[in-house]
């Protein structure tokens, strides 16, 4: 039996880490729909490689079913102390299926939809912005508002 691993994030919310999720690719090509991703108001079990539930629960949950491959269930268990979501993975599913690369690109799914959901609540167009994916994997997003783009901020993550 593969032990589950809690993954310190700061991801703080839950629907932003649903998106991210969805944006992420997961293996070239293939993204996850809102049927494969389970959201939940209150943790619930995880499901382990024989089908058995586990002690460990989460509040947004990815079925192993959905991941190729994979022996054990993803989640995302809310952390009162610190406000955020961890990530709940075994050494299968991490290791074998995902990998570090798929977390650093969900991070960045979450900070883009982050930027977009922020943007959207105060009156600004997705249109209006610009980003830019460095040969590092980094992105650059600019800001353009007012007219003909007279005042631009931007950043980086």
């Amino acid at each position: 039996m593969s032990a589950y691993k809690r993954i310190e994030l700061k991801l703080m919310d839950k629907e932003l880490i649903v998106k991210a999720l969805l944006a992420a690719e997961w293996r070239p090509g293939q993204f996850w729909t809102e049927d494969m991703i389970e959201v939940h108001d209150e943790p619930v079990n995880l499901v382990g490689y024989t089908n058995d539930g586990r002690p460990m629960q989460a509040n947004i949950i990815v079925r192993k079913k959905h991941i190729p491959g994979s022996y054990n269930d993803l989640g995302f268990v809310y952390n009162k102390e610190k406000d955020s979501y961890d990530m709940l993975v075994s050494d299968f599913g991490i290791g074998n299926n995902l990998g570090q690369k798929w977390l650093d690109g969900l991070g960045l799914s979450y900070g883009k939809e982050a930027v977009m959901d922020t943007c959207s609540k105060s009156g600004i167009s997705e249109s209006d912005i610009e980003w830019v994916v460095n040969d590092d994997g980094s992105i650059n997003f600019e800001i353009n508002v007012g007219d003909n783009g007279a005042h631009s901020f931007g950043g980086n993550f």
